[in-house]
């Protein structure tokens, strides 16, 4: 049940390692995300109120309707690929622009949705990464890891929009999404060489 043990193989030290780098740049760009918003978009509380409402409601939406839909017809890996790259175009595109109403109409409901894919399907690979008999085990390692993630993402999220500014957030998201479509593919190719492998 520790570390070495469960993840022992290859596979499922890799689908770790990304699972944690997605949350820690995630966690790390959108830590001031609240505050990012009032300012570049000069809400009011009620406003403010409403946004995250409609956020909300976006995400419940694209786990009920789409989600399901497009794991029939895609792979993980595809649908995992995908999600990257639209979430970096959207940042770009949320960086060169000024107008709310592309944000609230364009960019919230891309992010929604390339933001439900990455998690669903990086949660798939991960689990698929792992032996049934080992997953209670690989799930409280990740419990664990995830809790140090979290305590230190902000910190450098913090530092960066402090010095960078918090507007710079769009362009941060975007580093941040082209390292992990990066990662992803190099998981992805070494996760299919292995099967490869196997298979003969």
């Amino acid at each position: 049940g520790n570390f070495s043990s469960v993840f022992r193989s290859e596979r499922a030290g890799h689908a770790l390692l990304f699972r944690l780098a997605y949350g820690f740049l995630m966690r790390s760009t959108y830590s001031l995300h609240t505050l990012y918003e009032q300012q570049r978009w000069e809400l009011t509380p009620a406003t403010a109120g409403y946004l995250s409402t409609y956020r909300t409601a976006l995400g419940l939406s694209v786990d009920a309707l789409l989600i399901g839909v497009l794991a029939r017809y895609f792979s993980e890996s595809s649908l995992l690929l995908v999600a990257l790259a639209a979430s970096a175009a959207n940042a770009a595109f949320e960086g060169s622009h000024s107008t709310f109403m592309l944000y609230a109409c364009i960019n919230m409901p891309v992010s929604s949705m390339a933001g439900a894919l990455t998690r669903t399907n990086l949660s798939s690979l991960f689990s698929k990464a792992i032996p049934t008999r080992d997953a209670g085990a690989a799930l409280s390692v990740l419990d664990v890891l995830n809790a140090a993630v979290g305590m230190l993402a902000p910190i450098y999220g913090g530092v960066l929009l402090h010095r960078l500014g918090v507007s710079f957030q769009p362009y941060l998201s975007l580093v941040h999404y082209l390292l992990l479509l990066a990662l992803a593919r190099a998981t992805l190719a070494r996760r299919s060489a292995d099967q490869k492998a196997k298979a003969e």
